[in-house]
């Protein structure tokens, strides 16, 4: 389902529709090639279809990207991969050493290159792929080492993900964000992390089996439909920009339909007036 040899453009846009409503995260390449190219590859092959968003922290992030199907979810899992498929699961080279642009850090790493990109922070509405982290001598507090597929949403300021080089690679309008995501409904926090909520390792052996035999989580939550992808978006994000030009556009409709019945008013009273003369 990871197509090696596809480049993805420079700018691209996914869109995840759900029950809640669509949203639509738009992509630079340059911030994170290599996370970047799987994330692509994926969506446009499939993978992130009829996926539940199965981690809701409020005020911190929504998680997601394991297929329903655990034969094919399981290929991405770097805990039950076999040696055949590694090259399958995690992608290389990972940070520190992979290329990356994440605003304003360079965190003892020269391959911090923002050239001409726009950097984004773990800020609310990025994106970025959910990895482990692990100590290293350069990174005491910890740095990413092994995305395969699944990825995160920021709902609230996760600034101190940037250390760990968590490297957000999409950004989603504040339009989507308040009217679509944030309606996610939260089941706690991932069993794994002590919780009460989903377990990912029962997630990736059973599949979407696993949420929809739990009648509580099969009522609300949240799930994609058919995810598709649009390449050559040379514009980085603005739907904000889209929509408060709709609103404007829709305020300046509403003045006008004010003022024409306004006017209609003061002419049925004018004529009112002459016929009671």
């Amino acid at each position: 389902m990871d197509i090696d040899d596809e480049r993805p453009p420079s700018h691209y846009s996914i869109v995840f529709p759900t029950q809640y409503g669509s949203f639509k995260a738009h992509c630079v390449r340059e911030r994170a090639p290599v996370w970047s190219d799987r994330v692509y590859r994926l969506a446009k092959n499939g993978y992130y279809n009829e996926n539940y968003f199965f981690r809701v922290v409020p005020g911190k992030y929504v998680q997601y990207g394991t297929n329903g199907d655990p034969s094919i979810s399981n290929v991405y899992n770097y805990t039950s991969t076999p040696p055949t498929l590694s090259k399958c699961s995690i992608v290389y080279p990972q940070p520190p050493d992979m290329k990356y642009c994440l605003a304003n850090a360079n965190y003892n790493n020269s391959t911090n290159d923002c050239q001409d990109v726009p950097a984004l922070s773990n800020t609310f509405g990025t994106l970025s792929m959910s990895t482990s982290y692990k100590d290293t001598p350069d990174y005491p507090n910890g740095v990413t080492w092994n995305a395969t597929a699944e990825l995160f949403i920021n709902i609230g300021n996760n600034t101190d993900l940037d250390e760990n080089l968590f490297i957000p690679i999409c950004s989603i309008s504040n339009y989507d964000m308040n009217n679509v995501i944030l309606k996610f409904p939260s089941f706690g926090e991932v069993q794994e992390l002590g919780g009460n909520g989903v377990s990912i390792g029962m997630l990736y052996e059973y599949g979407n089996s696993y949420i929809e035999s739990n009648p509580i989580w099969n009522a609300s939550m949240a799930i994609t439909s058919t995810v598709s992808v649009c390449s050559n978006d040379s514009s980085d994000a603005d739907d904000n920009d889209i929509a408060v030009k709709n609103k404007s556009d829709s305020s300046s409709a509403g003045r006008y339909r004010s003022f024409r019945w306004y006017g209609r008013a003061i002419l049925i009273i004018l004529l009112y007036a002459m016929l009671m003369r």
